[in-house]
């Protein structure tokens, strides 16, 4: 099982917006899912925006920050992947 959503934010100004919104869908994504309780961590990383991952029992969460360096307005995603590690 792979779970993915992904952020992109054109508009850095706007950045706090979106991240609470992808912080939404990855809380509900990950419970719904997993059946286990959402990890601060996973919460920190994405509203700080940066690089993170973690064990949860058999699941995986990858927190990638992806900048988009020819973006005129310093643009940049955030992906969040949510991995079965036990099939």
């Amino acid at each position: 099982m792979l779970l993915k959503l992904k952020l992109n934010v054109n508009s850095p100004e706007s950045a706090i917006i979106a991240k609470n919104k992808l912080l939404s869908s990855a809380r509900l994504l990950f419970t719904k899912a997993t059946n286990l309780p959402f990890p601060g961590e996973i919460e920190e990383a994405i509203i700080k925006g940066i690089n993170y991952s973690i064990v949860v029992e058999n699941f995986s969460v990858v927190i990638e920050k992806h900048e988009w360096p020819t973006h005129l307005n310093g643009g940049y995603n955030i992906n969040v992947a949510i991995t079965c590690r036990h099939s």
